[in-house]
């Protein structure tokens, strides 16, 4: 029989319950250093200004993903107990 893979997010107020993969549940959202870096890289000509493009859109891609992940998606509240994988 396989493990659960995913970790377990209780809300504390709702106490609903949702499973999340070890990768998102870790992850925190990128700094304010990071996300103006990709957008000045964003800003150069060329081939540096295509792949910076690209890598604020992974930042800002990450920072939604993160927000999106810490509100329960049943009462909106960002208060939550986290469980390893068991």
């Amino acid at each position: 029989m396989s493990k659960n893979k995913n970790w377990t997010r209780v809300c504390s107020d709702c106490h609903h319950v949702r499973y999340l993969p070890k990768a998102w549940a870790k992850e925190t959202a990128p700094t304010g250093l990071d996300i103006a870096a990709s957008k000045l890289i964003s800003l150069g000509t060329g081939l540096q200004g295509r792949s910076g493009g690209s890598r604020a859109m992974q930042v800002e891609n990450a920072r939604d993903r993160v927000l999106r992940n810490a509100m329960c998606p049943a009462c909106g509240s960002s208060n939550y107990t986290q469980h390893k994988p068991s």
